[in-house]
């Protein structure tokens, strides 16, 4: 429910915003790509969010949309998300955030196009490197 409020409140953004090379944007060849366009964007960078969050990788923060008892009850509704949350430093990857973005109504297939973009968006930031180049 408070993903599709969020969702609302975000139709009405310029979209122009969104289109560019930072994570939260998609550029003409993401686009071509992942099949992901500037209108995806809004919504997909707030769950993005909310998964970080969710993960106690970010700490919340004022517009964010989520209090903290907001976050503690997602975490025991979701007791794959608790298990998750007992490891020193939870692992990220395309079917936990898949699992995560489906529990907000969001396809299978945009979540890893955005999971895919993201990871990409590391790769040409040099956040993710490879030990062989």
């Amino acid at each position: 429910m408070l993903f599709h409020v969020k969702q609302q409140q975000l139709a009405s953004v310029d979209l122009a915003g969104y289109r560019g090379d930072e994570w939260f944007q998609v550029t003409d060849a993401e686009e071509q790509v992942f099949g992901l366009g500037p209108d995806d964007m809004p919504a997909m960078a707030v769950l993005w969010d909310w998964f970080e969050l969710m993960l106690g990788l970010v700490e919340p923060y004022e517009g964010c949309g989520l209090t903290e008892d907001l976050i503690r009850d997602v975490r025991k509704e979701l007791d794959w998300l608790e298990e998750l949350l007992r490891e020193p430093v939870p692992t990220v990857s395309s079917e936990l955030f898949t699992k995560f973005a489906s529990y907000f109504g969001v396809t299978n297939r945009k979540a890893h196009a955005f999971y895919c973009k993201y990871e990409f968006w590391q790769v040409r930031r040099g956040i993710i490197s490879f030990s062989d180049e």
